[in-house]
């Protein structure tokens, strides 16, 4: 059986996106929107704890 790079590829980048989407609105529940940018907004240009930034995270 062969390896599909692209469906690995593609899994993983679903799974990382819906969990980055899923983190940051469990914070926005507990901690509400800071709109500070974070550790992962160093590397998401434009990624903060907000609403908006979770769609971004997402895509």
């Amino acid at each position: 059986m062969k390896l599909n790079v692209l469906a690995l590829g593609l899994a993983f980048g679903l799974i990382w996106g819906l969990g980055l989407f899923l983190l940051t609105w469990w914070i926005i529940f507990f901690d509400g929107q800071t709109g500070e940018t974070t550790i992962i907004g160093l590397v998401y240009r434009g990624y903060t704890i907000s609403a908006v930034g979770s769609v971004i995270g997402l895509i």
